[in-house]
């Protein structure tokens, strides 16, 4: 799997609780965090991806200005610049519903960020 299918599949994991354009509130989905768990375990070709790691690549993504975690609402709100970043990449990022704008957006993040 490549970098890019791995970066998104972690939008199974979340559901926009909230989002107007410049704010995105994302909600982690437990049942669906357990079962991508799962499944990196049984599957030795994936790039695994650590809630740390998640946190520090969105902060990468073009656009974005901040992220502001809520560990006891498993929450996190994103706020980023609307020129840069398509309102509309957020929408089809956490409903896996890849395209060729986002999947540029999310290259350009890739470009600056290694998995350790």
């Amino acid at each position: 799997m490549s970098q890019l299918e791995t970066i998104l599949n972690v939008g199974k994991n979340f559901k926009i609780v909230s989002h107007k354009p410049g704010k995105v509130q994302l909600k982690l989905n437990p049942v669906q965090a357990k079962e991508a768990q799962k499944d990196h375990e049984a599957n030795e070709n994936v790039t695994k991806i650590s809630p740390m790691q998640a946190q520090k690549f969105i902060k990468t993504l073009p656009g974005v200005e901040s992220l502001k975690l809520n560990p006891f609402t498993a929450t996190a709100t994103v706020h980023y610049n609307t020129a840069i970043c398509d309102p509309v990449f957020w929408e089809c990022w956490m409903n896996t519903e890849s395209n060729e704008e986002l999947n540029a957006w999310i290259n350009k993040a890739l470009e600056d960020f290694t998995f350790e």
